[in-house]
């Protein structure tokens, strides 16, 4: 009898109308990842590629087969390429929370709602937002839940067993509805030369008190600190997203807010004098210092970006090609891009003037429309953006730059189902 091969040829599905269920992966220009992101399809993670000679498509979907009801959807979704591989991070209306990890090819599920911590309970309410962070030592994976618990797990290189590291009881007045981690090191810190040291993990965090929340987990530490509270917004906090940088000395932290509003934030790491003992965050010159295990933070609000007429939804970094370079070093440049229920977005830049401040270079959208509720950048071609976007009814939008000199975006072939 002949054998039949059956191969897999196209998905058409999908994507969950809720804002943390489309995640695009960053990545600098030079090095594509093999997947340029995902996002929750009704039980399952869809991921996503996106190559020059091919259109957007759907190439793999990852099952966790857990019985649920049969209106749970997948809520979160965060993607993150590493040196051990790929880890796609997901939660679900139920609270159950699941972590793919690809290795030669080949996915592994782990079921981390089951994990072990000292009789630590597991919330049962939805996920609200998901952030995960790979050290040299261990995966973390930071799970926001919708009860205003902040959970955070732990896997140690090599070994499948998830452990809870750290849980925060915040309350139903401070749910975090968006989460984001970046490995931190100061100047001459010893995690950054030798490999035996592990980084710190800083995380912002921001939901319905209208308040950014950064907290660290000490390299090699158990514990979730709470450093700083950053106000300034006067609505809900809708996206958090570090500027992640390969130094990690300095960088910029945007918000993105119910008040129609982005607000940069700049933190610095430097090492800690323990000589001083000082232990609670401390008003400084133009900002805050916060003390860590290890690291002083200090963090001043850098830049207030105006343009939306609605809620922005959310705020992701990327970098571009920069024609105007000085060295190799400086080759590409970081542009933020923002959405919002007005149905638009925009790319901000900061043009190298005198003013030096951050502009709305580019602005793409539709007329009417009901509002957008996240988006993401796609790997660029020749240094064009190729952006997509999650509508308010669950449609996922794209639109191609053309090549220069020309700034017009067109829309572009996408992924859609039901």
């Amino acid at each position: 009898m002949a054998s039949v091969a059956v191969t897999l040829a196209h998905v058409a599905v999908g994507c969950n109308a809720v804002s943390n269920a489309l995640c695009c992966i960053h990545a600098h220009p030079s090095s594509p990842p093999a997947y340029c992101g995902a996002f929750g399809a009704k039980n399952a993670v869809a991921l996503l590629t996106s190559a020059s000679a091919s259109p957007l498509a759907v190439t793999a979907t990852l099952q966790h087969r857990v019985q649920t009801q049969e209106v749970t959807r997948i809520t979160s979704v965060r993607l993150l390429s590493t040196a051990c591989g790929l880890q796609v991070l997901a939660g679900d209306s139920e609270g159950n929370v699941f972590l793919w990890r690809q290795t030669a090819g080949a996915w592994r599920l782990l079921h981390l709602s089951t994990a072990v911590g000292s009789g630590d309970r597991i919330p049962t309410a939805s996920v609200a937002a998901v952030a995960v962070a790979q050290t040299r030592r261990r995966l973390l994976c930071f799970v926001a839940f919708s009860d205003g618990q902040l959970t955070v797990f732990s896997l140690r290189e090599g070994d499948d067993d998830a452990t809870v590291l750290a849980r925060l009881e915040l309350g139903v007045e401070r749910i975090m509805e968006t989460l984001d981690a970046m490995l931190v090191s100061g100047p001459g810190d010893a995690s950054s030369s030798q490999d035996d040291s592990e980084e710190s993990v800083l995380l912002a965090a921001g939901g319905v008190d209208s308040k950014v929340h950064l907290l660290e987990v000490e390299g090699g530490g158990d514990a979730l600190t709470q450093l700083l509270t950053l106000e300034g917004h006067h609505g809900w906090i809708r996206s958090v997203a570090f500027q992640q940088r390969q130094s990690s000395e300095s960088f910029l932290l945007a918000s993105a807010s119910q008040d129609q509003r982005i607000r940069l934030w700049k933190v610095t790491t430097s090492c800690r004098s323990f000589q001083t003992g000082k232990e609670a965050t401390v008003e400084v010159q133009h900002g805050f210092q916060a003390f860590g295990a290890t690291l002083v933070y200090t963090v001043s609000f850098d830049a207030l970006l105006l343009g939306h007429e609605d809620w922005v939804t959310s705020v992701q970094w990327t970098q571009l090609p920069h024609s105007d370079a000085e060295d190799a070093s400086e080759s590409h440049e970081w542009t933020l891009l923002s959405s919002s229920m007005d149905n638009t977005l925009i790319v901000w830049t900061k043009p190298k003037t005198q003013l030096e401040a951050w502009l709305p270079s580019l602005r793409v959208g539709e007329m009417g429309g009901n509002g957008l509720l996240s988006a993401g950048v796609l790997p660029a071609l020749d240094g064009r953006l190729d952006l997509v976007a999650l509508s308010f009814t669950g449609q996922l939008e794209r639109w191609t730059q053309q090549p220069a000199p020309s700034k017009l975006f067109l829309p572009a072939i996408s992924v859609n189902g039901h």
